[in-house]
């Protein structure tokens, strides 16, 4: 069964430590207990009639004495408040989950993005795989053209001639940006052992 629109209070530990609390006998702490449980239930509107306050509290108290009990709260705690019809907690919403006006959120599983925003998101980045370039082996006179760019002695009848023999893969991993080859093999002079047609000395 889901819980909807349920109300709880935060007990803190301090009210052990307040003298207000332990001024007051167990069964005025025990009612004012009941009564802050009886207001997250009635949205902080206890209603005054005796027997409610006495069926909404479990309480087997006689009316005189459950009188006396709720006007030795009110002493003690100035907060517990009462006007013509009901007994409040004054700053109620403070120590509860309860937002006036009975304007709530109802609670959710999961805060997290709705499903179709995620697989939206997912979908645009799939694309923007699919959009990356495939490789594709320059010719001699891209080559040429970036060797001379550069001002390097790489020679490019020998280096496209090395990387085709491999099918353009270097190591294990097919090569995707060309120009970076052409970087490495001006680092290392590769040219001294190549002939201009491709082949090794």
């Amino acid at each position: 069964m889901p819980y909807k629109n349920i109300v709880y209070a935060k007990l803190q530990k301090r009210l052990l430590n307040d003298p207000r609390w332990f001024s007051m006998p167990d069964s005025c702490q025990l009612l004012y207990i009941k009564l802050l449980l009886a207001a997250c239930e009635t949205y902080n509107r206890v209603p005054k009639r005796i027997q409610i306050v006495r069926s909404l509290c479990r309480c087997r108290t006689k009316t005189a004495r459950l009188l006396e009990h709720i006007e030795v709260i009110k002493a003690h705690f100035p907060k517990f408040k009462e006007n013509l019809e009901h007994y409040y907690f004054e700053d109620f919403e403070e120590n509860t989950n309860y937002i006036p006006g009975n304007i709530r959120e109802i609670p959710r599983k999961s805060l997290g993005l709705p499903r179709d925003v995620v697989d939206k998101e997912n979908s645009i980045v799939d694309k923007e795989k699919k959009k990356r370039k495939k490789f594709i082996p320059p010719t001699l006179e891209e080559v040429t053209a970036y060797c001379q760019e550069r001002g390097n002695s790489v020679i490019p009848s020998a280096f496209i001639n090395h990387y085709q023999t491999s099918e353009w893969v270097r190591g294990k991993t097919k090569i995707k940006d060309w120009k970076a080859c052409v970087r490495t093999w001006e680092n290392q002079d590769k040219p001294s052992n190549w002939h201009d047609e491709g082949g090794r000395l």
